[in-house]
């Protein structure tokens, strides 16, 4: 995917074909992240973090839990290694990173919800997304790796992207 920006905002994003109809996790690291937002949502009409129901907003060494496409006031730190977790379990979402628990929300109405993710600025990174039901059959297509997506652009005219991302068999 290669976007080019005349200014940078949200303009590039990807999904999970696959889709959690109950239980699950979509899980995922970062590479480089000027702003990464990354969750768990019902639709994806944009490359705007407001399609994320639950996730994270990450900017440099810091993150922010995003709710109903709302980023939190309150920065964190993280390490390079970290792995960012959304799960879905009876009915409440639980975002971890690594196995420390962030913040907790009750799911609405939504029947499914899959991995959504915008990418702000020349060279974030997605690294191995995963989604997958914790009970069988919950997931439409299996287990999916994203690998990485990134987004690389220049001053000059705006041509937005987005990658609906499959499994690879």
């Amino acid at each position: 995917m290669k976007i080019t920006v005349e200014f940078p905002a949200f303009d590039a994003g990807a999904r999970t074909i696959g889709q959690l109809f109950g239980d699950g996790t979509f899980s995922f690291a970062v590479g480089q992240a000027r702003g990464v937002a990354c969750g768990l949502g019902p639709v994806d009409a944009s490359a705007n973090i407001t399609d994320i129901r639950f996730g994270f907003l990450i900017v440099g060494d810091r993150y922010r839990i995003i709710v109903n496409g709302q980023p939190g006031a309150v920065y964190q730190s993280y390490t390079a290694l970290s792995r960012f977790i959304i799960t879905r379990s009876n009915g409440i979402l639980r975002a971890y990173v690594n196995s420390t628990l962030i913040e907790t929300d009750p799911v609405e109405e939504h029947r499914f919800l899959f991995g959504d993710c915008s990418l702000f600025a020349f060279g974030d990174a997605i690294e191995d997304a995963e989604i997958e039901a914790s009970v069988a059959n919950e997931v439409i297509t299996a287990n999916i790796g994203l690998g990485p997506i990134s987004a690389s652009g220049t001053q000059g005219v705006v041509a937005v992207g987005f990658a609906g991302i499959g499994p690879f068999n």
